[in-house]
């Protein structure tokens, strides 16, 4: 029987493109992003089980990452198929942190780890996508963060914190496999 392999899929917006001026940036933006949303959902999942736990009497020490990944440039040369040099992707990367599109830091927890976590700026993003005549898809301002810019109208809705909305959430379905302790 033919083995047949995973479909893989790389997405380039157009959006991305325009406002970053190449298809390489253009995907590792949209990666950044992908990634981030993610790890929102997985924040929102160890909440409920950290309140979860706290119901049944038990403690449980796991911080939430509230919106930082850890990608090295060779996974995300693996990940978004491009097989890049190493050199050529944390290039790309620094043009993104330069611009304000995303958010990079080293492990706040432990010094010695130097590895680079990275952080969507939906709003910078969703401001300067405006200036090109495109939206920022699937992001909505805050409504805390609306009100405090509604009452400062030099801020306006983009100095606005970006929420992703229209996600499908599957907390519902995800197996406590990695917090067995809880069952």
């Amino acid at each position: 029987m033919k083995q047949t392999r995973p479909l893989h899929r790389v997405v380039i917006k157009e959006e991305y493109v325009a406002l970053t001026g190449d298809h390489v940036s253009a995907v590792l933006l949209n990666q950044i992003e992908y990634w981030t949303i993610r790890t929102h959902d997985f924040d929102r999942f160890l909440a409920e089980e950290k309140g979860r736990a706290i119901k049944n009497g038990k403690d449980l020490d796991v911080s939430l990452t509230h919106g930082w990944i850890y990608k090295t440039a060779q996974d995300l040369s693996e990940e978004t198929m491009m097989h890049m040099s190493v050199a050529t992707i944390r290039t790309r990367l620094k043009k993104l942190v330069e611009r304000g599109w995303i958010g990079e830091r080293t492990n706040p927890l432990y010094k010695w780890d130097q590895t680079k976590q990275y952080r969507f700026n939906a709003s910078k993003v969703a401001a300067d996508l405006e200036e090109l005549g495109y939206h920022l898809e699937g992001w909505v301002p805050d409504e805390r963060s609306l009100m405090a810019s509604s009452s400062n109208p030099e801020k306006g809705v983009n100095g606005a914190i970006l929420n992703f909305k229209n996600r499908v959430s599957n907390f519902e379905n995800r197996s406590c496999d990695i917090l067995p302790s809880l069952k």
